[in-house]
């Protein structure tokens, strides 16, 4: 008998042990989701808190099965100009990373992606400070 409780406590630490919070996470993102066109829709600003909405100069993510062509605005003296560059990509557990045809190395979180919604965070900063931002994308294919 004082083996068969010694088995069931060797047991039940083997199946405790093996369950971790990583685990759980994994499951949350389901990456089939991930190829398609997105549109960017908002922008969280980590440094100000503020959550500005994209009126008309939207971005544009066409994300294949390992590249992504970014159509991005930038604005030179106000005026909106759009750039388009390609990024290979990997993604593993939620961390989405790539370089671009520039060797530019970019990392994004990915905080929330299903069918129809993508939000990613990425870290901005400067003088000093870190921040976090997010993107949310909505999908338009």
């Amino acid at each position: 008998m004082k083996y068969f409780f010694s088995f069931l406590f060797c047991a039940a630490v083997l199946v405790l042990g093996s369950c971790s919070e990583k685990d759980s996470n994994e499951s949350a993102i389901d990456l089939s989701y991930l190829q398609g066109k997105w549109e960017a829709y908002q922008e969280y600003l980590g440094a100000t808190g503020e959550t500005i909405p994209y009126e008309e100069y939207r971005d544009v993510l066409e994300i294949e099965q390992d590249i992504i062509t970014a159509t991005i605005y930038s604005y030179e003296n106000d005026v909106p100009e759009p750039f388009t560059l390609e990024i290979a990509y990997t993604v593993q557990d939620n961390i989405l990373s790539g370089e671009d045809e520039d060797g530019e190395i970019y990392t994004f979180q990915i905080e929330l992606l299903t069918k129809n919604e993508f939000v990613y965070s990425y870290d901005g900063g400067g003088d000093g400070e870190t921040f976090r931002n997010k993107t949310y994308y909505r999908r338009i294919d």
